[in-house]
């Protein structure tokens, strides 16, 4: 689907010779193919870098959640360690933790 837009986008925008009318066309063209995109993917309008996410519902990238938003309510994100993990809310690392003192200092 990609493909075919960016193939067309090319041939419509060569249509101009360097004048406002083939730019405008173009810009159009892309962003009816991005429209288009988006409807039949509900992917993002761009594509999502550095960390961001797409938010499917709004088309729009967002910054991701931690543990990727899958934390229970008893839980929450530990990203201490090399890998983030959901953590239960107890215990002396919840503690420690939820006081705001390092895990290790705390120990």
């Amino acid at each position: 689907m990609r493909k075919l837009a960016a193939a067309f986008v090319v041939v419509l925008g060569c249509g101009g010779h360097g004048d406002a009318a083939g730019a405008v066309v173009t810009a159009v063209t892309a962003v009816g193919a991005a429209g288009v995109n988006r409807a039949v993917t509900k992917q993002c309008w761009g594509q999502c870098l550095n960390g961001l996410v797409c938010d499917r519902a709004s088309g729009l990238c967002v910054k991701r959640p931690p543990c990727g938003g899958v934390c229970k309510d008893d839980e929450v994100c530990d990203d201490t360690g090399a890998a983030e993990r959901c953590a239960r809310k107890e215990g002396a690392w919840w503690a420690a933790y939820d006081a705001g003192v390092d895990a290790e200092d705390a120990e």
